[in-house]
């Protein structure tokens, strides 16, 4: 699979353009974020959600050692070359106001490397859909081991995405691919209330979609039920 946030070469290229002509040290960093949640209370959805987000920070270091930062959520070239240019403002107003420097920066190596963390099933292996029908599922199964029982299930995947780019040549893709599952349990009886939770987390949707992670799952709610 391709990284998402591969897409920003023009835009870095111009940052780094940019903090050459200004004579200071600029690092990028680029979070591209899709993210998809699923929550049933009692066998009825109540949330079924699909989040994309993006953003870029940028820090820059004078020679000094100053320095200066700000970002967007707007990820374009001349976006970037503006940031460049607002945290080197900020990095060299900031010497004059008693800011400690550091020039750490410099002993930083370069690093040119692409980690895309496959998993067996990622973001795209399953529809939303079949997520909402699989918690569904979930959620009864755990509403049948004590008909008193009021159950709320919830699930959340996501792959996260980084772009690390700096003035020492480093250009760093990675992505964090990751999911969770929970059920909250709570029984009423004789004016009193008790609650339990049970969880299973995981990077991909192989917790709730394949038998394993689906069995590893029921044998804790079980036993945070019955315990």
């Amino acid at each position: 699979m391709t990284l998402r946030v591969g897409a920003y070469t023009e835009a870095c290229n111009e940052a780094m353009k940019k903090a050459r002509e200004l004579g200071v040290y600029a690092i990028v960093r680029i979070q591209d974020k899709t993210e998809r949640a699923v929550g049933v209370v009692n066998g009825q959805t109540d949330v079924l959600s699909v989040e994309e987000i993006s953003g870029v920070g940028v820090q820059v270091f004078t020679f000094e050692g100053y320095s200066g930062f700000a970002s967007s959520d707007v990820i374009t070239s001349e976006f970037l070359v503006e940031l460049v240019e607002s945290a080197t403002n900020l990095a060299r107003t900031s010497g004059k106001y008693g800011a400690e420097p550091s020039r750490e920066i410099n002993q930083a190596r370069p690093l040119i490397r692409d980690i895309d963390a496959h998993v067996p099933m990622g973001l795209d292996s399953i529809s939303h859909n079949e997520e909402e029908r699989l918690v569904s599922e979930i959620c009864r199964a755990a509403m049948e081991i004590d008909q008193r029982l009021a159950v709320r299930s919830f699930y959340r995947i996501a792959n996260e995405q980084w772009r690390i780019v700096r003035s020492d040549g480093t250009d760093t893709m990675f992505s964090i691919p990751r999911s969770a599952a929970m059920s909250m349990m709570t029984a009423r009886g004789n004016g009193r209330a008790a609650s339990a939770n049970a969880s299973l987390s995981g990077a991909d949707a192989g917790i709730i979609a394949s038998v394993e992670g689906r069995t590893r799952l029921e044998k804790r709610t079980r036993k945070a039920a019955l315990t």
